[in-house]
């Protein structure tokens, strides 16, 4: 056989070579030879009496069938073969004149049909075959749910009206949608499960009245006999005949489902079941499902309210269902909560793509530094979406998918531009129409976008096979877009072509544009990244936006490395030969410089600079107060760049100026005043753009922090998935390490620790790339200790909390931030119930940084400081320190730093409760907290009456009477007392009246053994 010869099976054999087709030899088709051979192959080649086919093995829901394929009248032609075990000789000869367009002509009754049922031969094939073979059983039968169903009674309840069309690709679940349905319908379910077999009008009559027979085993029985091919005339008059018989037989509401519509495509069988639906019995509800978009006229049917409609964005799982979905496959490495989120949202929550996802990290030991990246390079994505969709097209519609797999959106006059023809319209109608991962945008001019997969997929068939086309390609588009004056669409592909020039002088006509209209700073930061050194040194105006920018986004040393590189060339050239940009570039590095070197932040330059510029640079001015920790005037100065931006339209700075002024607030503790300003400034910049540009994002994660600290966790993942959604794709890491950290934080609250500590080391997996101005790499394994000190494994988080200390890991020294540190110290020192240094560390803290830490308000150390007290029996200084944080917390609904201590305050909030002068709204506050410590600590009892008021008498015990206590415990004489703590021995007097009258003793022996039964510390 020659190298690129196909098997062919040709009179009743498969041939050993093309060339001896009257050669006996060979394999019989029907033999255990025959079958055997085809377990191992994917094609063959068919000759019959009417011409060549080619049959090829395809995979549908997991399971291999065959199709065979020929051209017809110049379009291609396909035929259902069946599983392996039914590829006989009968069969291919069936499939021939079925794709030659030839059919029987033989009259049948449905007395043919009542025949079969009884081992007879079928009506169904003495309609369209000649041959018998029999209708399959599990065709009529309602399919068995598959274990990994994800509920979804909000697509199920919608499934009330006499009629239900439901159409997306092959995997979105339509099929499991309605056996969840029908599971749990109060009515009776007919199902049948069409393939290419049942096209024809008589075959598909016959099959649904055959599924209707398995109900009511007379109905059809007076079906006139009808042709095979019959004219729609005939068809109606069958079709109202079975209507009258279910009117008849149906008493009781039912519903018919019709599976896998799209295999219908014979006109006479599309206008019966039309006149079907328009004359549906009242008993009747009818739901048809398919892959393609079903080809009835809709209108009427909507406006008479009997439709319900189902889609692809009705079936895409959400985030939560599809991090459900995975969650029930047996993947071979716990995946966090944000990587099967960042999952979900490649694959566009199709669950198809979701389980081969899950397929290919189980042959994975490890998943890498991206995810995203390793899903698109995917083996089974390639596999899938080139054998089952690409190698299914015409060649015409094949080209067009790969030459406009470059294109981010496409629209008919983009496609033409690109493709050099004219028929796009055509062809993105019928790709649209056949469901072929292809979203349609409303709007004067249809617009479309490919699925983010099968767009990867074709781009890389693309340069596989034509690498030489895709500069041209690119090059087009860039002049396409240039023509209807989108040149920021334009950049991206000037900058694939490698026209650095071309790419940069435009970007450097949008770029304050991409920021004051459109908000966004990633895809600007993306552009300048991906422009040599060299060319960017030669456009100041880009320099200052990119530096600005990264001042923000990324590491200060990123900055440092790529500022000293510019320099470094532009010195490199004799200063007569050097452009004026780059003597003003070599100026403004100077002035960066100082600004690096010494800690402080650009002055603006109102002669030099833009308005955009000088709005950032005084932002960055607020920035540096904010790293300082001094949030009162980090406050003053975005306030004031906000109002500022708001009046010029700015969008990007008033987001960044609006999202760190209201941290600011947050980590002071006022949560109202800042949920307040979110929703104020969400409203400015909807009414401004009329959408959520990235930097949006974080805004709604403040308000997921806001909702977890008042221990609303359900309402703080929803904000999180929100913020995470709308900047899919950042260029900095400081937004999704917030949302890493703040969603382990979560989870560990929701008693998920071991979840929180996955989604902390999948922060570490992010996509190296990205760089981060606000975090640091210890920063991660600070709060990875955190989380192990709270989950009790006190190894490992004194292993992390040494490794940051002292190095050890391998990375460049960073210095870690010195506030989370000493919070992170202190978590580990209560958890090792080395109370009396936490307590120190905590009093370090709280001095050092009075106005909060740099990622987390002061209520939270103060609330620790209280626990270390109380347990070491300062019952005085524990209750005046919790009031304290009560006092501030209330007004907030501020509840985590308080649940986050667990049992190691619980008495201590019961004595308040009982023993402090407190407001009505403190009071049922802290009472609150009670109750809700009561509830997560496994209803451990709660302490009796009598301890409470032992801890009051402690409690009543100030801190200076301690002092004296301790003293008097230690034999001095009240003489030596009051030199010691430097008072007169009237007041040493004093305070020893007032401790014999708390303690209710006469003496200081008594004083001392009434404290020490108290357990006060005064040993």
């Amino acid at each position: 056989m020659g190298k690129n010869a196909k098997p062919t099976v040709c009179n009743g054999r498969l041939q050993s070579t093309l060339h001896n087709k009257n050669n006996e030899s060979g394999i019989l088709v029907g033999s255990a030879a025959w079958f055997a051979w085809l377990a191992e192959q994917q094609r063959f080649v068919f000759s019959g009496e009417h011409g060549r086919f080619t049959a090829r093995r395809e995979m549908r829901r997991g399971q291999p069938y065959w199709y065979a394929y020929r051209r017809r009248e110049g379009k291609l032609r396909k035929a259902y073969l069946g599983r392996a075990d039914g590829l006989t000789l009968t069969c291919l000869h069936e499939a021939d004149a079925k794709l030659a367009g030839l059919g029987q002509h033989r009259s049948v009754t449905l007395d043919d049909l009542a025949t079969a049922k009884n081992g007879g031969e079928t009506a169904v094939s003495l309609l369209t075959t000649p041959s018998p073979a029999a209708i399959v059983n599990t065709k009529l039968h309602v399919p068995i749910q598959p274990k990994s169903l994800i509920r979804r009674p909000h697509l199920t309840n919608q499934l009330t009206t006499p009629l239900t069309l439901i159409h997306a690709p092959d995997g979105f679940g339509k099929s499991t949608l309605l056996t969840q349905w029908a599971a749990t319908s109060q009515n009776l379910v007919v199902w049948v499960t069409l393939d290419a077999n049942d096209d024809a009008p008589a075959h598909l009559w016959h099959i649904i009245i055959a599924a209707l027979q398995t109900v009511w085993p007379a109905c059809g029985q007076r079906l006139l006999p009808l042709a095979a091919t019959p004219d729609f005339d005939q068809m109606k008059t069958a079709v109202t005949s079975l209507i009258n018989e279910i009117t008849a037989f149906s008493t009781a509401p039912f519903a018919l489902i019709l599976d896998d519509f799209h295999f219908i495509t014979q006109q006479i069988s599309l206008q019966s079941i039309h006149f079907l639906i328009n004359h549906l019995p009242s008993t009747m509800q009818l739901l048809i499902s398919g892959d393609t978009h079903l080809p009835f006229s809709l209108g009427q049917w909507r406006a008479a309210g009997i439709l319900t409609e189902l889609s692809i964005d009705d079936l895409r799982l959400t985030a939560q269902e599809g991090i459900a979905f995975l969650k029930m496959q047996p993947l071979t490495q716990s995946l966090s909560d944000a990587e099967m989120r960042e999952l979900v949202r490649q694959t566009n929550g199709w669950a198809a793509g979701l389980r081969l996802a899950a397929l290919s990290l189980r042959q994975r030991t490890e998943i890498g530094p991206s995810l995203s990246r390793l899903i698109r390079e995917d083996a089974y994505f390639n596999d899938y979406f080139v054998e089952n969709v690409l190698h299914q097209q015409e060649p015409h519609v094949q080209q067009f998918l790969l030459h406009t797999s470059i294109l981010k959106k496409v629209t008919a006059d983009l496609c033409n531009a690109v493709t050099k023809q004219e028929n796009s319209e055509q062809i993105l109608e019928h790709l649209w129409r056949s469901n072929l991962f292809l979203t349609r945008f409303g709007g004067d001019t249809a617009w479309y976008q490919y699925h983010a997969l099968f767009k990867a997929v074709l781009n890389r068939q693309l340069h596989h096979h034509h690498p030489e086309l895709a500069p041209t390609l690119h090059q087009r588009a860039a002049r396409w877009y240039q023509a209807n004056h989108a040149p920021d669409e334009a950049v991206q592909h000037l900058l694939a072509i490698s026209a650095w020039g071309e790419a940069a002088a435009l970007i450097e006509t949008v770029a304050l544009r991409e920021l004051h209209d459109k908000g966004e700073d990633s895809r600007l930061l993306r552009w300048v990244q991906q422009l040599p050194v060299e060319v960017v040194q030669q456009h100041i105006s880009l320099l200052g936006t990119y530096i600005r920018l990264t001042n923000i986004a990324l590491s200060p040393t990123h900055q440092a490395q790529f500022l000293q590189q510019v320099e470094n060339n532009i010195l490199s050239v004799p200063e007569d030969q050097r452009s004026d940009d780059e003597t003003a570039v070599l100026t403004e590095i100077g002035r960066f410089h100082h600004m690096l070197v010494s800690g402080q932040t650009l002055s603006p330059v109102p002669s030099t600079l833009d308005n955009t510029f000088m709005l950032m640079d005084t932002f960055l001015r607020g920035v540096q107060f904010f790293k300082q920790r001094d949030f009162p005037n980090a406050e003053i100065v975005m306030e004031q760049v906000l109002e500022d931006a708001k009046i010029n339209g700015n969008l990007f700075v008033a987001l960044i100026a609006g999202g760190s002024l209201i941290f600011c607030g947050i980590l002071q503790g006022r949560l109202q005043q800042s949920e307040w300003k979110v929703h104020q400034l969400l409203r400015w910049v909807e009414a401004r753009a009329g959408r959520w540009p990235a930097p949006t994002s974080a805004l709604f994660s403040n308000l997921a922090w806001i909702a977890y600290e008042r221990d609303q966790l359900n309402e703080a993942l929803q904000w999180l998935g929100k913020a995470s959604d709308i900047d899919p794709n950042p260029t900095s890491s400081n937004m999704p390490l917030l949302i890493h950290i703040l969603q382990a934080r979560i989870q560990a609250a929701q008693g998920d620790i071991a979840a929180g500590l996955a989604t902390l080391r999948a922060a570490f997996n992010l996509n190296p790339d990205m760089h981060s101005g606000l975090w640091t790499r210890h920063d991660l394994m600070l709060y990875q200790a955190l989380l192990y000190a709270r989950k009790g494994d006190l190894v490992q988080a004194n292993r992390l909390l040494a490794t940051v200390q002292f190095g050890g890991d391998g990375e460049t020294a960073v210095t870690p931030s010195a506030d989370i540190l000493l919070l992170v110290l202190a978590e580990i020192q209560l958890a090792q119930k080395e109370y009396d240094e936490a307590e120190k560390t905590l009093r370090q803290l709280v001095h050092r940084f009075p106005y909060g830490l740099l990622t987390e308000p002061l209520l939270r150390p103060l609330v620790m400081l209280a626990a270390a007290l109380f347990a070491q029996n300062k019952v005085n200084q524990a209750q005046k320190m919790m009031e304290k944080a009560l006092r501030m917390a209330v007004a907030e609904g501020w509840k985590r730093p308080f649940l986050e201590r667990g049992t190691q305050i619980a008495s201590l909030l019961i004595l308040i409760v009982h023993t402090s002068r407190l407001t009505a709204e403190t009071r049922r506050f802290t009472q609150q907290l009670v109750d809700t410590l009561h509830q997560t600590t496994a209803g451990e009892p709660a302490p009796p009456p009598a301890a409470i008021a032992q801890l009051a008498i402690a409690a009543a015990i100030s801190e200076r009477e301690l002092e004296v206590l301790r003293l008097v415990s230690a034999g001095l004489s009240n003489q030596a007392i009051a030199v010691r703590m430097m008072i007169t021995v009237s007041t040493v007097n004093t305070y020893l009246k007032n401790i014999y009258r708390k303690l209710d003793v006469h003496s200081r022996t008594e004083a001392v053994l009434r404290a020490q039964a108290l357990n006060l510390p005064i040993s």
